[in-house]
């Protein structure tokens, strides 16, 4: 599953180390949806894309899909990581339009340059009718909610969201998108609960030819990249390696999450019963030190703060990677390498280790008020929380990219059109992956899904680990007031920190020459503050 691939640090740290911005692909589609027609035409019983549920739903809410006559309205979203498919070619996205006659002129922006390009967007005044696929965080969520640009949608799911209504009610989740001022403005990702961020695969080939154990803490960590680098694990007889890979869009601070559990939408997290800024602690200073040490010795991956998750993907089937993130190993290292258990996600350390969150991801869709007809907007994305919608979303459509096997079980059709291996298929044919889409995974995904045994994947490794994680952070409530300032707080204190983090690990700065300079001149910008306004709002719900 592809969850929590926060890129609201990208941005900063390539913008640091870079100096530029780099542009979205500036292409506008109307999709279109003549080759979805026969996608559409699939047994009853069990098809995806079937849209009897769904179409019962919008009936029940007023609006009857398909549409009587076409409605076509604006788009921002992501191109998928892997393939780089925009929304207007990929499969699901077709048959959806088929089933509601609802059309859209979308924008694509690759997933690089996604921070950038949804900040510029918001603010410069010229925003489309809609954000899907965003990745809009909950600052944003909020700054922009509050100024007026995001519209509330309470009024709109309780009148024509049925679906997500529904799951709501039944899993109290309402809590999880509420803002403060009582409004919710963006649409969720509904999941079972699961780590809270992309996954750290390591190397177990390598592991084995050094003939060490994973690690189970930074220093023992340190050891086990000092050994990928010195000892030629891929056995090639180049000094090829690089230890630990981390890009632009999945920088190093992800792997703080195995010291410390903290929440990577308020940079927070619990800490002897108290909510603490983790950028302020000493844990995370600790954190510095380890980064430059990495990074001066050669573990490091060199470009870490500016190399693409592309170039990634086309360096890691050379087998030169020790630990790296990705949702799967074949997406980053291929299928050939990725066969069997070469590849598994390193266990989190302890019980207070590795983020996890309660299954509702806020930012997977939000309407703007430029929009003129949000009822159909939100209509329209609610056939995605049903079973049949949610299953088009992960799954594509039965027949053409899924298929039941004789043993009950489900599985991606490879080798087709569609691509040659499961991580093009799912790019190329649903909506999953890059940043989240409004759904609910289905239970055909959890419980029907087949699983080779004979070799590792995504679904499996979280399957693991996920009762090994840390409990979610707390959901909390803030005044109006205290979240209009944590926004203008974070306006100040974000960039400061990501920028502060990237010196440090480069060895620009000198990190106990500058620490004391760095804490005096960020509780100045707030960062004290606002540390004690979440821990304020943290004891109130105790």
């Amino acid at each position: 599953m592809r969850k929590r691939y926060t890129k609201i640090l990208a941005a900063t740290l390539a913008l640091v180390l870079m100096g530029t911005l780099t542009g979205c692909s500036g292409k506008t589609t109307e999709t279109q949806t003549d080759t979805a027609s026969s996608a559409v035409q699939q047994p009853e019983s069990t098809e995806a894309g079937s849209n009897t549920e769904d179409t019962a739903a919008a009936e029940d809410s007023g609006i009857t899909f398909p549409l009587s006559e076409p409605v076509t309205m604006s788009m921002f979203a992501v191109s998928a990581g892997y393939t780089g498919a925009e929304l207007p070619n990929v499969l699901a996205f077709q048959v959806a339009e088929e089933n509601t006659n609802v059309k859209w002129e979308v924008t694509s922006c690759l997933p690089a340059d996604l921070g950038d390009k949804r900040g510029l967007l918001l603010s410069s005044g010229d925003y489309p009718d809609v954000l899907f696929k965003s990745f809009i965080t909950h600052n944003e969520i909020e700054k922009y909610g509050f100024q007026g640009v995001l519209i509330p949608l309470n009024d709109l799911i309780d009148q024509y969201m049925p679906n997500l209504k529904k799951l709501l009610d039944e899993r109290d989740a309402w809590q999880y998108i509420t803002s403060s001022d009582g409004n919710i403005y963006s649409l969720p990702t509904l999941s079972r609960r699961v780590p809270a961020t992309i996954l750290l695969w390591q190397n177990m080939r390598w592991l084995e030819a050094v003939g060490m154990e994973e690690p189970t803490n930074m220093e023992e960590l340190c050891q086990v990249l000092k050994a990928f680098k010195e000892q030629d694990p891929n056995g090639n007889g180049k000094a090829d390696e690089i230890p630990f890979e981390a890009n632009n869009s999945v920088p190093p601070i992800y792997l703080f999450q195995y010291m410390l559990p903290m929440d990577f939408n308020t940079f927070c997290a619990v800490q002897n019963d108290e909510i603490v800024y983790v950028p302020r602690t000493e844990t995370y200073k600790e954190f510095l030190s380890y980064l430059a040490k990495f990074y001066e010795e050669g573990l490091l991956d060199k470009d870490c703060f500016s190399k693409t998750i592309d170039q990634q993907y086309a360096e890691g089937p050379s087998d030169v990677y020790g630990y790296f993130y990705s949702w799967s190993p074949s997406e980053t290292v291929g299928s050939e390498l990725s066969q069997g258990y070469d590849y598994m996600v390193m266990t989190p350390w302890g019980k207070n280790s590795v983020s996890s969150d309660a299954g509702v991801s806020e930012g997977a869709m939000v309407i703007t008020d430029k929009c003129e007809n949000p009822e159909i907007a939100a209509a329209w994305a609610d056939q995605f929380y049903s079973e049949d919608g949610g299953i088009l979303s992960v799954m594509g459509v039965e027949g053409k990219t899924w298929e039941w096997r004789e043993d009950g079980k489900w599985d991606y059709i490879v080798g087709t059109e569609y691509g040659e291996d499961e991580s093009t298929v799912r790019d190329n044919t649903t909506l999953q992956g890059s940043a989240y889409n409004p759904m609910a995974w289905p239970q055909t995904y959890y419980n029907d899904h087949y699983r080779d045994e004979t070799s590792v994947s995504g679904s499996s490794e979280e399957d693991r680990i996920s009762s090994l994680c840390a409990e979610p952070f707390p959901s909390l409530k803030l005044t109006e007031e205290e979240s209009k300032r944590i926004v203008e707080i974070n306006t100040d204190i974000s960039d400061y920190v990501m920028e502060y983090l990237a010196e440090v690990t480069t060895g620009k700065k000198d990190l106990e020459g500058t620490w004391e300079a760095y804490l005096s001149q960020l509780d100045a910008m707030g960062g004290k503050e606002y540390a004690e306004i979440y821990n304020g709002a943290y004891q109130r719900m105790k």
